[in-house]
């Protein structure tokens, strides 16, 4: 978790290349406490979730697909 404090300086954290141990973004922006969060907060977070991580597949079967449609 990324907690910036209040009343800090503007300034920008650059976490665009960590690992975060998940591709899922939604999880990652929870994480981060930051201006987009409180604007009382100076300080912005800048991550990239799939940077130096493979990303899930996800299968699917003929039949699956075409259901789609349906």
């Amino acid at each position: 978790m990324v907690r910036c404090g209040q009343g800090g300086p503007s300034i920008t954290h650059d976490m665009r290349y960590n690992y975060w141990g998940t591709t899922d973004e939604a999880t990652i922006q929870f994480w981060i406490i930051d201006h987009m969060d409180n604007s009382s907060i100076g300080a912005t977070v800048l991550y990239s979730p799939f940077a130096g991580q493979s990303v899930p597949t996800e299968s699917t079967s003929w039949g699956d697909l075409k259901a789609l449609f349906r």
